[in-house]
């Protein structure tokens, strides 16, 4: 069996979204699918499956999913979903490795990282796609954006350039414009 990754709670804390494991035979990356267990019924449904998918985030308003789809070898992607996992729409649409997408606390933007500049990088982009901006411009492995519950800061990990990659530390970057 698989075991449950990323899990993140959907916005009316009713339910928590989670992925298997995709590392099972590591650097391979094997199917994974996205499933919500409701926290009353310990009920789970089985959201997006058919090649490899994690990272899933449910919008503010409960109507999307936001997470990564790997899409080839060396490709991955930002995809949006309805909340019932139908209707996947590939955000990113780019040759570069994305993921660990973050919904905005009022829900218009997503930041994510990618490494599309030939450096892991924070971005930012409205739900749908569009008005793709850099974040941060950063020197080393920049991943994992997370927003301050006011919207105006995004929280992110810098691991540096070195043998083992052990030296991560945590950034943050203003928000301008729309949040």
């Amino acid at each position: 069996t698989q075991s449950a990754i990323h899990p993140a709670f959907t916005p009316d804390g009713k339910a928590i979204l989670y992925c298997t494991d995709d590392d099972l035979r590591p650097p391979e990356k094997n199917e994974s699918e996205i499933y919500s267990i409701d926290l009353a019924t310990k009920r789970v449904a089985t959201l997006i499956s058919g090649g490899v998918n994690t990272f899933p985030v449910m919008s503010p308003d409960g109507r999307k999913i936001a997470y990564r789809k790997i899409v080839g070898d060396m490709n991955s992607e930002v995809f949006v979903a309805d909340a019932d996992g139908s209707n996947l729409k590939n955000l990113t649409n780019h040759h570069a490795w994305e993921g660990w997408p973050a919904w905005s606390p009022a829900g218009k933007t997503i930041a994510f990282a990618g490494n599309r500049n030939a450096a892991w990088q924070i971005f930012l982009m409205h739900p749908d796609g569009s008005n793709l901006r850099l974040l941060a411009s950063t020197e080393g492995r920049g991943t994992s954006p997370k927003w301050s519950p006011d919207g105006r800061t995004i929280f992110y990990t810098i691991c540096r350039r070195s043998q083992d990659f052990t030296g991560c530390d945590i950034f943050s970057a203003p928000v301008e414009g729309d949040r």
